[in-house]
């Protein structure tokens, strides 16, 4: 089986990261599901790929070509669970008198990890904890 390594834009930051793929017919712009460190994401081909012959440790990889179905769990996360997360966020920050500002949620697409970006000029302390368990 070939393998490639094909550069992807990622996350909230948009990074451009190389990922290892079976798939060969792979076309910039296309939107993939990666495992990345993070987890299971989404991604956009930002490079054509590329053939290797040896194997290369640490990289992520590219599942799949996103199909109709992983675009509508997008947008749901995009347009109904991000903005619920970023509410919840913002009341903690409140409830707390945090002295920060929400920036960004990011849900990953597999749902292992929410991502909360935030400014703050210190560094931010609670006496609170964050969650309850």
């Amino acid at each position: 089986m070939r393998r490639y390594v094909v550069k992807v834009h990622y996350g909230f930051t948009q990074e451009k990261e190389n990922f290892i793929s079976t798939i060969n017919n792979l076309r910039v712009g296309q939107t993939v599901i990666l495992r990345s460190a993070r987890g299971i994401d989404h991604g956009v081909i930002a490079y054509p790929p590329k053939s290797i012959e040896r194997e290369i440790v640490g990289l992520g990889e590219v599942i799949r070509v996103a199909t109709e179905s992983d675009m509508s769990i997008m947008r749901h996360i995009q347009q109904v669970r991000q903005p619920e997360e970023a509410k919840i966020c913002e009341a903690m920050i409140e409830q707390r008198e945090l002295k920060m500002r929400l920036v960004a949620v990011e849900h990953l697409f597999g749902g292992e990890k929410i991502i909360f970006y935030f400014l703050a000029e210190n560094r931010v302390f609670s006496s609170v904890p964050l969650c309850e368990t």
